[in-house]
């Protein structure tokens, strides 16, 4: 095992329908990392497959991947603004909700997102807590390998407040549609 990993926890067992079985917490940069191994050969009590197992996908996560800390407020590339009318600024810059890690692969080369949801009705005024839009995560253009449900879209919200356009310039950009 690397020696930056440190086991913090662990189950071991064995059954009919599971086989070897061994779950596991560890820690490695301060990040948590639970494996979860089924099936793995057991052929007397103290067949070592289980831990084997578990050793070799620690180290491949470890060797594999980084932890990075996503910022509240980061902006995501691809995913950085939305359309809000009645604002004085009408262009509005988004950022993440809140701060998250995420695994990403060594070799990544571009994390950028991809909206999944976006309110086409935004309305003036807005706080930074609002959020106005959901995105995807996507690492060379591909959705991160090990999320796959809907707890990996990152919510968006302003990075700054948004303030509505007074009544002058609402009536000016009514008057500019129609031309």
């Amino acid at each position: 095992m690397a020696p930056s990993i440190r086991v913090t926890g662990l189950k071991t067992g064995t059954s009919d329908k599971a086989g070897g079985s061994f779950v596991s917490s560890a820690t490695n940069r301060h990040r948590r990392i639970v494996t979860v191994v089924l099936h793995a050969s057991n052929t007397s009590a103290t067949d070592p497959a289980r831990y084997i197992q578990t050793a070799k996908l620690l180290r491949e996560v470890v060797s594999n991947n980084h932890p990075v800390h996503l910022k509240s407020q980061t902006t995501v590339k691809h995913a950085k603004t939305v359309f809000v009318r009645n604002a004085k600024q009408q262009t509005v810059n988004v950022g993440t909700s809140h701060s998250r890690w995420v695994w990403l692969p060594n070799r990544s080369v571009r994390v950028t997102g991809k909206f999944v949801t976006k309110n086409q009705k935004l309305r003036a005024p807005m706080t930074t807590k609002q959020v106005v839009a959901k995105a995807n995560l996507l690492v060379n253009g591909q959705q991160i390998s090990y999320l796959r449900a809907k707890s990996d879209e990152i919510a968006l919200t302003p990075t700054k407040k948004v303030e509505r356009a007074n009544v002058f310039v609402l009536a000016f950009r009514a008057i500019a549609d129609l031309f």
